[in-house]
């Protein structure tokens, strides 16, 4: 027979706390309060009387204190770092370069420069940060503006941006633009050539014929001009001169010029002035023939001797 069974009572296992309710750790106040932000250091009262900066003899003063026999103008950086920020500001006040120019001190910029570049080109450019208030003087920009006045007329903003003077597009704003300037300055508010004056659509037109390398006898035609020529010259002469058969009358007489018409004039082969012919396919002009000279007829004793 099969012995009886046992039954054996498991030990007890020791039970884990109950989960807090959500509610209690939500709205349990933090066991440490926030700190409190760094109060700020309180400002020191100045050590300068009001308006000290404005006077340029404080300025050159104070800087020559801090240099101490030193020949280059520190940055505003330098300045910054030593705790100078006071110099620094009145230094941008008055101008670095008109500073350096006063005192005889070599720009911190000029003398480390960063590029090859920089170095090679420092004795050229001109001196770019002015004093306070520079540009509200206009003999200043008119000093400045000259060199780039061409054909009687100021320079374009194009122009000015090519050549790296953009503070002068700002200083012509400040003075009501190009108009009220060339107006002050007795020029031409720009520098393109004046159309409406014959003597300058021949220049140009000559001009033209020269870089397509075209001889005397031949006037440019459209697709020369409008590769060659000035922009707006074909305009000029369709629009103020009546075309370029006047023009090629004009260029091959002597004569005093005909008023410009806007009509196309009538060229014939019987004109003893001038006959013009197309070209136009071949060499892209239109070739000019000079005047010639018609023969009077023979008299009746001369075809009497004939017969």
């Amino acid at each position: 027979m099969h012995p009886p069974l046992t039954f054996v009572k498991p030990p007890l296992l020791p039970l884990s706390p109950p989960p807090k309710p959500l509610r209690t750790l939500l709205c349990k106040a933090p066991s440490k309060a926030p700190s409190k932000p760094p109060s700020k250091p309180p400002r020191r009262p100045p050590t300068r009387p009001r308006g000290y900066w404005c006077s340029l003899s404080n300025t050159l003063s104070e800087l020559a204190r801090y240099l101490d026999g030193s020949t280059t103008l520190p940055t505003a950086r330098e300045l910054e770092a030593a705790g100078r920020s006071d110099l620094a500001g009145a230094l941008r006040r008055h101008g670095w370069a008109y500073v350096a120019d006063k005192t005889g001190l070599q720009l911190a910029s000029i003398a480390r420069p960063r590029s090859i570049h920089l170095a090679a080109c420092t004795p050229s450019p001109p001196l770019r940060m002015r004093p306070y208030m520079y540009w509200r003087n206009f003999d200043n920009l008119q000093a400045q503006l000259e060199p780039y006045i061409q054909n009687g007329g100021l320079p374009t903003a194009k122009q000015l941006l090519q050549a790296g003077r953009s503070e002068l597009i700002r200083a012509i704003s400040i003075h009501g633009g190009w108009k009220p300037v060339a107006k002050r300055m007795n020029v031409r508010p720009s520098s393109k050539p004046d159309w409406s004056d014959l003597s300058v659509v021949l220049r140009h037109v000559r001009l033209a014929a020269q870089t397509a390398g075209l001889s005397d006898a031949h006037l440019p035609g459209v697709p020369v001009l409008r590769r060659y020529g000035t922009r707006g010259l074909l305009s000029a002469i369709r629009t103020r001169h009546g075309g370029l058969s006047n023009i090629a009358r004009i260029m091959s007489s002597s004569e005093t010029p005909s008023p410009p018409t806007l009509r196309k004039p009538r060229v014939t082969g019987l004109s003893t002035r001038l006959e013009t012919k197309s070209c136009a396919v071949q060499t892209n002009c239109l070739n000019i023939i000079r005047p010639r000279t018609c023969q009077p007829p023979p008299s009746f004793g001369e075809w009497a001797g004939l017969i």
